[in-house]
Protein backbone atom coordinates (compact mmCIF):
# COMPACT_ATOMS: atom_id res chain seq x y z
CA UNK A 1 0.00 0.00 0.00
CA UNK A 2 1.35 3.43 -0.92
CA UNK A 3 1.86 6.13 1.68
CA UNK A 4 -0.48 8.98 2.43
CA UNK A 5 0.69 12.38 1.20
CA UNK A 6 1.58 13.55 4.74
CA UNK A 7 3.75 10.48 5.37
CA UNK A 8 5.50 10.93 2.04
CA UNK A 9 6.25 14.55 2.91
CA UNK A 10 7.71 13.50 6.27
CA UNK A 11 10.04 11.12 4.44
CA UNK A 12 11.34 13.98 2.36
CA UNK A 13 12.46 15.80 5.55
CA UNK A 14 14.23 12.80 7.13
CA UNK A 15 17.81 11.79 6.20
CA UNK A 16 17.70 9.33 3.30
CA UNK A 17 18.62 5.71 3.99
CA UNK A 18 19.31 4.80 0.35
CA UNK A 19 20.14 6.43 -2.97
CA UNK A 20 17.88 5.38 -5.83
CA UNK A 21 19.68 5.65 -9.17
CA UNK A 22 17.59 5.58 -12.35
CA UNK A 23 19.35 5.81 -15.72
CA UNK A 24 17.04 6.90 -18.53
CA UNK A 25 16.98 7.91 -22.18
CA UNK A 26 13.93 9.24 -24.04
CA UNK A 27 11.38 7.52 -21.79
CA UNK A 28 9.90 10.39 -19.82
CA UNK A 29 6.43 8.86 -19.53
CA UNK A 30 7.77 5.58 -18.11
CA UNK A 31 10.07 7.58 -15.84
CA UNK A 32 7.17 9.50 -14.28
CA UNK A 33 5.54 6.25 -13.16
CA UNK A 34 8.63 4.87 -11.46
CA UNK A 35 9.37 8.18 -9.75
CA UNK A 36 5.85 8.38 -8.35
CA UNK A 37 6.24 4.94 -6.77
CA UNK A 38 9.79 5.57 -5.48
CA UNK A 39 8.78 8.82 -3.80
CA UNK A 40 5.99 6.95 -1.98
CA UNK A 41 8.35 4.50 -0.24
CA UNK A 42 8.04 4.03 3.52
CA UNK A 43 11.67 5.08 4.10
CA UNK A 44 13.26 8.34 2.95
CA UNK A 45 15.44 8.05 -0.14
CA UNK A 46 17.41 10.38 -2.34
CA UNK A 47 16.58 9.98 -6.02
CA UNK A 48 19.08 10.51 -8.81
CA UNK A 49 17.88 10.50 -12.41
CA UNK A 50 20.83 9.96 -14.73
CA UNK A 51 19.70 11.22 -18.13
CA UNK A 52 21.67 9.60 -20.95
CA UNK A 53 21.39 12.50 -23.43
CA UNK A 54 17.62 12.36 -23.87
CA UNK A 55 16.05 14.43 -26.62
CA UNK A 56 12.41 14.19 -25.50
CA UNK A 57 12.42 16.88 -22.79
CA UNK A 58 13.01 14.44 -19.92
CA UNK A 59 15.20 16.81 -17.93
CA UNK A 60 12.84 19.77 -18.15
CA UNK A 61 9.82 17.67 -17.19
CA UNK A 62 11.48 16.05 -14.18
CA UNK A 63 12.91 19.31 -12.83
CA UNK A 64 9.53 20.97 -13.12
CA UNK A 65 7.45 18.14 -11.70
CA UNK A 66 9.88 16.69 -9.12
CA UNK A 67 12.04 19.44 -7.62
CA UNK A 68 13.22 17.02 -4.91
CA UNK A 69 14.82 14.74 -7.51
CA UNK A 70 18.43 15.29 -8.60
CA UNK A 71 18.90 15.17 -12.38
CA UNK A 72 22.18 14.96 -14.24
CA UNK A 73 22.11 15.19 -18.03
CA UNK A 74 24.84 13.66 -20.15
CA UNK A 75 25.85 15.41 -23.34
CA UNK A 76 26.52 12.07 -25.05
CA UNK A 77 24.79 8.70 -24.75
CA UNK A 78 27.21 6.49 -22.81
CA UNK A 79 24.81 3.77 -21.72
CA UNK A 80 23.37 2.53 -18.42
CA UNK A 81 26.67 1.19 -17.06
CA UNK A 82 28.23 4.65 -17.19
CA UNK A 83 25.12 6.34 -15.78
CA UNK A 84 24.89 3.92 -12.85
CA UNK A 85 28.56 4.43 -12.03
CA UNK A 86 28.10 8.18 -12.20
CA UNK A 87 25.06 7.94 -9.93
CA UNK A 88 27.13 5.99 -7.41
CA UNK A 89 29.70 8.82 -7.42
CA UNK A 90 26.98 11.38 -6.65
CA UNK A 91 25.16 9.29 -4.02
CA UNK A 92 25.43 10.35 -0.38
CA UNK A 93 24.02 7.29 1.44
CA UNK A 94 25.43 3.87 2.33
CA UNK A 95 23.17 1.94 -0.06
CA UNK A 96 22.57 2.19 -3.79
CA UNK A 97 19.29 1.01 -5.31
CA UNK A 98 19.51 0.88 -9.09
CA UNK A 99 16.22 0.73 -10.97
CA UNK A 100 15.24 0.69 -14.62
CA UNK A 101 12.98 3.49 -15.79
CA UNK A 102 10.28 1.02 -16.85
CA UNK A 103 9.76 -0.37 -13.33
CA UNK A 104 7.05 0.31 -10.76
CA UNK A 105 7.09 -0.34 -7.01
CA UNK A 106 3.51 -1.26 -6.03
CA UNK A 107 4.47 -1.71 -2.37
CA UNK A 108 5.73 1.15 -0.21
CA UNK A 109 7.93 -1.31 1.71
CA UNK A 110 10.07 -2.67 -1.13
CA UNK A 111 13.13 -0.53 -0.49
CA UNK A 112 12.89 -0.77 3.31
CA UNK A 113 12.78 -4.57 3.25
CA UNK A 114 15.60 -4.72 0.71
CA UNK A 115 17.91 -2.57 2.85
CA UNK A 116 17.06 -4.66 5.93
CA UNK A 117 18.44 -7.74 4.15
CA UNK A 118 21.99 -6.37 4.45
CA UNK A 119 22.35 -8.16 7.78
CA UNK A 120 25.85 -9.57 7.29
CA UNK A 121 28.99 -7.59 6.37
CA UNK A 122 29.78 -9.97 3.47
CA UNK A 123 26.47 -9.34 1.74
CA UNK A 124 27.49 -6.86 -0.93
CA UNK A 125 24.23 -6.73 -2.84
CA UNK A 126 20.59 -7.77 -2.47
CA UNK A 127 18.33 -8.57 -5.40
CA UNK A 128 14.88 -7.01 -5.60
CA UNK A 129 12.28 -9.56 -6.76
CA UNK A 130 10.34 -8.56 -9.86
CA UNK A 131 7.56 -9.62 -12.20
CA UNK A 132 7.64 -9.11 -15.96
CA UNK A 133 4.02 -8.09 -15.97
CA UNK A 134 3.76 -7.88 -19.77
CA UNK A 135 4.43 -11.59 -20.12
CA UNK A 136 3.50 -13.52 -16.95
CA UNK A 137 3.05 -13.37 -13.17
CA UNK A 138 6.24 -15.27 -12.25
CA UNK A 139 8.31 -13.69 -9.48
CA UNK A 140 11.99 -13.60 -10.48
CA UNK A 141 15.20 -13.03 -8.46
CA UNK A 142 13.50 -13.95 -5.20
CA UNK A 143 14.72 -16.04 -2.27
CA UNK A 144 13.08 -19.49 -1.90
CA UNK A 145 11.74 -18.35 1.46
CA UNK A 146 11.89 -15.22 3.58
CA UNK A 147 13.52 -16.85 6.59
CA UNK A 148 16.91 -18.01 5.35
CA UNK A 149 19.81 -16.30 3.58
CA UNK A 150 20.34 -17.43 -0.01
CA UNK A 151 23.12 -16.47 -2.40
CA UNK A 152 22.98 -16.20 -6.18
CA UNK A 153 25.47 -15.49 -8.95
CA UNK A 154 22.92 -13.63 -11.04
CA UNK A 155 21.08 -10.34 -10.84
CA UNK A 156 19.62 -7.66 -13.09
CA UNK A 157 21.00 -4.13 -12.94
CA UNK A 158 17.54 -2.60 -12.90
CA UNK A 159 16.40 -4.48 -9.77
CA UNK A 160 19.27 -4.56 -7.28
CA UNK A 161 20.68 -2.81 -4.20
CA UNK A 162 24.39 -2.52 -3.30
CA UNK A 163 26.49 -1.45 -0.39
CA UNK A 164 28.00 1.71 -1.83
CA UNK A 165 31.46 1.05 -0.38
CA UNK A 166 31.54 -2.43 -1.93
CA UNK A 167 30.36 -1.12 -5.28
CA UNK A 168 33.10 1.49 -5.26
CA UNK A 169 35.72 -0.98 -3.99
CA UNK A 170 35.27 -3.15 -7.11
CA UNK A 171 34.98 -0.04 -9.35
CA UNK A 172 31.33 -0.61 -10.27
CA UNK A 173 30.32 -1.73 -13.73
CA UNK A 174 32.83 -2.16 -16.52
CA UNK A 175 31.69 0.72 -18.73
CA UNK A 176 33.14 -0.69 -21.95
CA UNK A 177 30.33 -3.27 -21.84
CA UNK A 178 27.76 -0.44 -22.31
CA UNK A 179 24.95 -2.87 -21.42
CA UNK A 180 24.38 -6.65 -21.23
CA UNK A 181 26.55 -9.15 -19.35
CA UNK A 182 27.82 -6.27 -17.20
CA UNK A 183 25.94 -7.81 -14.26
CA UNK A 184 27.80 -11.14 -14.57
CA UNK A 185 31.09 -9.29 -14.78
CA UNK A 186 30.35 -7.26 -11.65
CA UNK A 187 29.06 -10.32 -9.78
CA UNK A 188 32.22 -12.35 -10.25
CA UNK A 189 34.44 -9.41 -9.33
CA UNK A 190 32.42 -8.88 -6.16
CA UNK A 191 32.77 -12.56 -5.30
CA UNK A 192 36.52 -12.41 -5.86
CA UNK A 193 36.61 -9.46 -3.43
CA UNK A 194 34.76 -11.53 -0.80
CA UNK A 195 31.19 -10.29 -1.17
CA UNK A 196 28.08 -12.23 -2.17
CA UNK A 197 24.77 -11.33 -3.76
CA UNK A 198 21.83 -12.20 -1.55
CA UNK A 199 18.45 -13.08 -3.02
CA UNK A 200 15.89 -10.66 -1.64
CA UNK A 201 12.36 -11.30 -0.40
CA UNK A 202 10.88 -7.79 -0.56
CA UNK A 203 7.54 -7.14 -2.29
CA UNK A 204 8.29 -7.47 -6.01
CA UNK A 205 8.81 -4.72 -8.52
CA UNK A 206 6.54 -4.67 -11.55
CA UNK A 207 8.66 -4.51 -14.68
CA UNK A 208 6.85 -3.06 -17.71
CA UNK A 209 9.38 -3.81 -20.44
CA UNK A 210 9.58 -0.70 -22.60
CA UNK A 211 9.03 -1.11 -26.36
CA UNK A 212 11.66 1.59 -26.97
CA UNK A 213 14.68 -0.64 -27.58
CA UNK A 214 17.38 -0.97 -30.22
CA UNK A 215 17.05 -4.73 -30.58
CA UNK A 216 19.78 -5.22 -33.18
CA UNK A 217 22.28 -3.47 -30.93
CA UNK A 218 21.17 -5.59 -27.99
CA UNK A 219 21.54 -8.80 -29.99
CA UNK A 220 25.12 -7.88 -30.92
CA UNK A 221 26.19 -6.54 -27.51
CA UNK A 222 25.32 -9.74 -25.64
CA UNK A 223 27.65 -12.01 -27.66
CA UNK A 224 30.40 -9.39 -27.74
CA UNK A 225 30.30 -8.97 -23.99
CA UNK A 226 30.21 -12.72 -23.35
CA UNK A 227 33.64 -12.96 -24.97
CA UNK A 228 34.95 -9.91 -23.12
CA UNK A 229 33.62 -11.30 -19.83
CA UNK A 230 35.56 -14.51 -20.47
CA UNK A 231 38.73 -12.64 -21.40
CA UNK A 232 38.67 -10.39 -18.36
CA UNK A 233 37.70 -12.94 -15.71
CA UNK A 234 38.04 -16.62 -16.65
CA UNK A 235 41.20 -18.46 -15.56
CA UNK A 236 43.35 -19.67 -18.46
CA UNK A 237 42.67 -23.31 -17.62
CA UNK A 238 38.99 -22.77 -18.47
CA UNK A 239 39.20 -19.87 -20.91
CA UNK A 240 39.21 -21.74 -24.28
CA UNK A 241 36.35 -24.07 -23.32
CA UNK A 242 34.34 -21.24 -21.77
CA UNK A 243 34.67 -18.95 -24.78
CA UNK A 244 34.04 -21.70 -27.32
CA UNK A 245 31.04 -23.04 -25.41
CA UNK A 246 29.44 -19.62 -25.19
CA UNK A 247 30.08 -19.01 -28.87
CA UNK A 248 28.47 -22.27 -29.97
CA UNK A 249 25.46 -21.84 -27.67
CA UNK A 250 25.07 -18.22 -28.72
CA UNK A 251 25.19 -19.00 -32.42
CA UNK A 252 22.62 -21.76 -31.99
CA UNK A 253 20.37 -19.34 -30.14
CA UNK A 254 20.78 -16.80 -32.95
CA UNK A 255 19.80 -19.40 -35.55
CA UNK A 256 16.71 -20.46 -33.61
CA UNK A 257 15.54 -16.89 -33.09
CA UNK A 258 16.27 -15.49 -36.55
CA UNK A 259 19.05 -13.05 -35.76
CA UNK A 260 22.14 -15.02 -36.72
CA UNK A 261 23.82 -12.04 -38.42
CA UNK A 262 23.66 -9.80 -35.35
CA UNK A 263 24.83 -12.65 -33.12
CA UNK A 264 27.78 -13.51 -35.37
CA UNK A 265 28.73 -9.84 -35.60
CA UNK A 266 28.68 -9.58 -31.82
CA UNK A 267 31.00 -12.54 -31.34
CA UNK A 268 33.38 -11.24 -34.03
CA UNK A 269 33.53 -7.88 -32.27
CA UNK A 270 34.22 -9.59 -28.96
CA UNK A 271 37.16 -11.57 -30.27
CA UNK A 272 38.43 -8.52 -32.18
CA UNK A 273 38.43 -6.51 -28.95
CA UNK A 274 40.68 -8.91 -27.07
CA UNK A 275 43.97 -7.38 -28.35
CA UNK A 276 42.82 -3.98 -27.08
CA UNK A 277 42.19 -5.46 -23.63
CA UNK A 278 45.38 -7.45 -23.12
CA UNK A 279 46.55 -5.36 -20.19
CA UNK A 280 43.11 -5.37 -18.54
CA UNK A 281 42.86 -9.12 -18.08
CA UNK A 282 42.48 -9.98 -14.37
CA UNK A 283 41.30 -13.61 -14.14
CA UNK A 284 39.75 -14.64 -10.85
CA UNK A 285 41.14 -17.61 -8.86
CA UNK A 286 39.98 -21.07 -9.93
CA UNK A 287 37.96 -21.54 -6.74
CA UNK A 288 36.07 -18.28 -7.35
CA UNK A 289 35.36 -19.18 -10.97
CA UNK A 290 33.97 -22.58 -9.99
CA UNK A 291 31.88 -21.08 -7.19
CA UNK A 292 30.46 -18.40 -9.48
CA UNK A 293 29.51 -21.05 -12.04
CA UNK A 294 27.72 -23.01 -9.33
CA UNK A 295 25.91 -19.98 -7.96
CA UNK A 296 24.76 -18.96 -11.44
CA UNK A 297 23.62 -22.47 -12.37
CA UNK A 298 21.79 -23.31 -9.14
CA UNK A 299 20.01 -19.98 -8.75
CA UNK A 300 19.91 -20.16 -4.93
CA UNK A 301 22.55 -21.55 -2.56
CA UNK A 302 22.49 -21.28 1.22
CA UNK A 303 24.65 -18.45 2.56
CA UNK A 304 25.87 -20.70 5.38
CA UNK A 305 26.88 -23.40 2.89
CA UNK A 306 28.95 -20.92 0.88
CA UNK A 307 30.57 -19.60 4.07
CA UNK A 308 31.42 -23.14 5.20
CA UNK A 309 32.87 -24.25 1.87
CA UNK A 310 34.75 -21.01 1.18
CA UNK A 311 35.75 -19.57 4.57
CA UNK A 312 38.49 -17.49 2.91
CA UNK A 313 35.75 -15.32 1.37
CA UNK A 314 34.46 -14.29 4.77
CA UNK A 315 37.64 -13.23 6.49
CA UNK A 316 37.20 -9.65 7.64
Amino acid sequence: MLLAASEANDNLKAPPVASVIIPTRDRKHELIAVLDSVLQQSVPVEVLVMDDASADGTCELIRQRYPQVRVEVGEQAKGPTHRRNRGAELATTDYLVTLDDDCRLPSADTIAQTIAAFDHPRIGAVTIPFINVNTDDQVESAAPDAEGRYVSGRFLGGMIAFRRDVYQHVNGYRESFFMHVEESDLAIRMLAAGYVIRLGSAPPIHHHASPIRNRNRIRALGPRNQILYAWHNVPMLYLPAHALGNTLKGMLYGVRNGHIFATALGFLRGYANIPRNLKHRRPVPLKIYRLQRRLSANGAVSFDEVAKQCPHLFRM
